[in-house]
C-alpha cells in the first residue's frame, strides 16, 4: 500500500545499503478467468482491471486473463467496451455498479471461471453533435450519459460529434464538462435539448444536437 511506504530522503549523495524484504504473500496470488462475447467469440485484447481499474492486464487471444494481485483482499473485476463499463458479478456480468462482485483472494489463487457477455449489454450507442449557442462545434469536450449512478463517456471529435456506447436499455441524462480549468458542469435542460434525458430501447439513438445556452467563454468566465 502506498500509505505504508517509507520516506527516503536524498540530499546531495547516493543512498545505498538499503535492504527491502518482500512479505511472502505479496504478489503471490492471481485472479484468473475468461470472457467471451454473446455469440461465443473470445473477448481478446481487452483490458481487465481490478481494484478500481488501478491494475490488470489485457485478455489473451482466447479471452483468458491471469492478474497478479497485491495480496489477500477483496477485489472488484471490471472491463470496458469502448468506455462502456461492465463488472463481474456473482452470476455473470452486470452493467450495474452496485451488483459488482467482491472477489475475495485468500491463501490461494481465485478462479472466476468463464463469463459470457449478455447480448443486450453495451449493444447500443447514443450519437450526435455538441455545439455552443452560435452553432459552433465544441471539440474535445468530455461527455457522460448517466443513469442511476452508472455512466458511459466519450470525448467529442471533429465537428463536435460524439458516439457513446451505453450499457443497457434505459433513460440516460447527459452531463458534460466544458474545460478542465473551468470545470463548468452542465446538466439536464441546461444543455438545451429535448433529448435530455434520452431513452434507449432496442436500437441506437442518433442525430441528437446538444446546444449550450451560451459560449464556453461566457459560461466559464
Amino acid at each position: 500500500s502506498s500509505s505504508d511506504a517509507s520516506l527516503i530522503t536524498v540530499a546531495g549523495a547516493d543512498v545505498d545499503g538499503l535492504t527491502l524484504r518482500v512479505p511472502d504473500n505479496v504478489c503471490a496470488y492471481q485472479i484468473t478467468g475468461s470472457v467471451s462475447t454473446a455469440d461465443g467469440q473470445p473477448l481478446a485484447n481487452t483490458y481487465i482491471g481490478v481494484v478500481g481499474r488501478v491494475f490488470g492486464q489485457n485478455t489473451d487471444a482466447d479471452g483468458s486473463f491471469a492478474i497478479t494481485v497485491h495480496g489477500e483482499a477483496a477485489y472488484e473485476v471490471s472491463f470496458s467496451l469502448e468506455s462502456c463499463w461492465l463488472y463481474f458479478s456473482a452470476a455473470g456480468i452486470t452493467p450495474d455498479w452496485d451488483q459488482r462482485l467482491q472477489a475475495r483472494v485468500f491463501d490461494r489463487d481465485l478462479q472466476l471461471g468463464h463469463r459470457q457477455i449478455p447480448a443486450e449489454l453495451c449493444a447500443h450507442r447514443i450519437s450526435g453533435r455538441f455545439v455552443d449557442a452560435n452553432g459552433a462545434p465544441l471539440v474535445d469536450k468530455y461527455m457522460n450519459v448517466c443513469r442511476s449512478g452508472d455512466c458511459a463517456s466519450a470525448r467529442t471529435t471533429t465537428d463536435g460529434r460524439f458516439t457513446i456506447r451505453v450499457p443497457s436499455d434505459d433513460s440516460y441524462r447527459f452531463d458534460v464538462w466544458l474545460t478542465d480549468g473551468c470545470n463548468h458542469r452542465l446538466e439536464g435542460q441546461a444543455l438545451g435539448s429535448s433529448n435530455n434525458p434520452v431513452r434507449v430501447s432496442g436500437a441506437d439513438v442518433t442525430g441528437i444536437t446538444l446546444r449550450l445556452p451560451g459560449t464556453v467563454e461566457e459560461l466559464c468566465g
